[in-house]
C-alpha cells in the first residue's frame, strides 16, 4: 500500500513536468496595457485582429521600433489602434516619410482614454493633439454617443454605438471625412505622397466589446479599407511595449518568459534536492571531545560499562606514583617525599603508606568492584591535592 508520504513525493515530479510544459503554453498574463492586440478584455483589440487575419491572411504585429520598421517596409498597412502612448514627433516624422515615400498606408486612431494619460502629475490635461505635417488636430469634445451619424458606409451600418471623447479638427480641405457623429467630425482619410492616411478620432470600432456589441468591428474594418489592404496589415505594439514601465509581470513577457520558466525549474529541482535524500544513508557522526570533562565522563561511562574497576585505579595510582616521584629506584627517598604530604594533609607518615599499599595491593587483584575502586581513588586523591601538582588541560 502507498503511504501518504509517497504519494505526497509524486507531486514534485508532477509540478516538474507542468513547468516545463509552460514553454508550450502559458496562460494569459494580465499587462499594463488592457488595449493591445493581445487582450481578450472589453478594450483589447485581439478579437479584431482575428477577424483581420482571418479576412485577408496577410496580417502580423510588429515590436520593433517604429523608425526600425519604416526602414525596411514597403507597400504595407500599418495600424495604430489607440496606443498606450502617442508617437513622438520624431516617429511622426518617419512615419510621415513611410507614408509617402514608400507606398504606405497609416491608420492611426486616438485612445478614447488619450488626453487623460498624456496629462502628467502637476500639469494640467492637453485640450488637443496636433498631427504635425498633415494639419489634422484631434481635440477633446463631448459627443453624443447616440446621435445621428453620417458615413459613405451607411448602409453597411445598422446600428453604431460610438464612445468617444475627442473630435477632429481638419485645416486642409483635401481631407476626406468618413463619419460625423452628431456634427462632430470623427474619421478622415488624406493623400499623402503615395499612400494614404486614415484618422479615427478614437480606437472604440477596433475593441472586443464594439464586435460583439453593435457594427463598430464592421466600421472599423471598412476604415482599414479606406486606408487600403497593403501586400501586409500590420498592427503595431512597440508604442504599447514602451509606454509606462511596468512593475509587476516583467518576467513573465514574452521576451523574459522563458529565462523565468528555467528559473523557476531550477528552484523547484533545488527544493526538491534538499527536501529528499538521495543515495545511501551516511554513517552518523561522532562528535569529538572537547575537553578534559568530556573525556573523563566518557572514560567514566566505559568504566561503568565493564563493571570493572581495578583498570582505572591502576591508571590513578600509576599516576599518582608518577607525579610525586615514586618510580623505580626510589626506596630510599620515601620518607622525604611522602614525609610533606603527610603534613599537609595533618596525619601520620605510615598512614600515607597505608593508603598507598592498600592502593597497590588492590590494583593486583582479578577483580575490583566499582564501589572498591571508587574509595580507593578518593583515598588518592586527597594524596594527589597535597603534592600542590595540578593537571595540564
Amino acid at each position: 500500500m502507498r503511504t501518504p508520504r509517497n504519494r505526497w513525493r509524486l507531486l514534485w515530479p508532477l509540478a516538474l513536468v507542468g513547468l516545463i510544459g509552460l514553454h508550450f503554453w502559458f496562460p494569459a498574463v494580465p499587462s499594463g496595457n488592457t488595449n493591445n492586440t493581445f487582450s481578450v478584455g472589453e478594450e483589447g483589440k485581439k478579437a479584431f485582429y482575428l477577424m483581420v487575419d482571418d479576412l485577408t491572411d496577410s496580417s502580423t504585429r510588429n515590436l520593433e521600433s517604429i523608425e526600425s520598421f519604416c526602414e525596411g517596409h514597403f507597400g504595407e498597412t500599418l495600424c495604430l489602434l489607440g496606443p498606450s502612448r502617442e508617437p513622438t514627433d520624431e516617429e511622426w516624422s518617419a512615419l510621415l516619410d513611410w507614408v509617402a515615400d514608400y507606398d504606405g498606408n497609416l491608420v492611426y486612431a486616438v485612445s478614447y482614454d488619450a488626453f487623460r494619460r498624456v496629462a502628467v502629475v502637476g500639469e494640467e490635461e492637453p485640450e488637443s493633439l496636433t498631427l504635425p505635417r498633415i494639419g489634422i488636430t484631434v481635440e477633446q469634445a463631448d459627443v453624443d454617443v447616440l446621435g445621428e451619424f453620417a458615413s459613405p458606409f451607411e448602409q453597411d451600418l445598422d446600428r453604431l454605438t460610438w464612445r468617444t471623447s475627442a473630435e477632429i479638427e481638419v485645416e486642409d480641405e483635401n481631407v476626406e471625412t468618413l463619419l460625423t457623429v452628431d456634427g462632430s467630425v470623427q474619421a478622415v482619410r488624406i493623400v499623402y505622397g503615395t499612400g494614404r492616411i486614415v484618422v479615427v478620432a478614437t480606437d472604440e470600432p477596433f475593441t472586443n466589446y464594439q464586435l460583439l456589441a453593435g457594427d463598430g468591428g464592421v466600421f472599423g474594418h471598412r476604415l482599414l479599407e479606406t486606408a487600403g489592404l497593403g501586400s501586409l496589415v500590420v498592427f503595431d505594439e512597440s508604442l504599447n511595449e514602451s509606454s509606462t514601465p511596468k512593475m509587476v509581470g516583467v518576467l513573465f513577457d514574452r521576451e523574459l518568459r522563458p529565462l523565468t520558466v528555467q528559473l523557476m525549474i531550477g528552484t523547484l529541482l533545488f527544493a526538491w534536492w534538499g527536501s529528499e535524500r538521495f543515495g545511501p544513508v551516511l554513517p552518523p557522526r561522532l562528535p569529538p571531545q572537547k575537553d578534559v570533562v568530556g573525556h573523563s565522563d566518557a572514560m567514566g561511562m566505559l568504566v561503568h560499562q565493564n563493571g570493572d574497576g581495578a583498570g582505572a585505579l591502576r591508571a590513578y595510582y600509576n599516576q599518582l606514583l608518577a607525579e610525586v616521584g615514586l618510580g623505580k629506584g626510589s626506596a630510599g627517598r620515601t620518607d622525604r617525599l611522602l614525609g610533606p604530604i603527610a603534613r599537609r594533609l595533618e596525619v601520620s607518615l605510615d598512614r600515607v603508606k597505608d593508603v598507598l599499599r592498600d592502593a597497590r595491593d588492590a590494583t593486583q587483584r582479578k577483580q575490583l568492584s566499582r564501589r572498591e575502586a571508587a574509595m580507593h581513588i578518593r583515598r588518592l586523591a586527597k594524596i594527589r591535592r597535597a603534592t600542590g601538582v595540578t593537571t595540564r588541560g
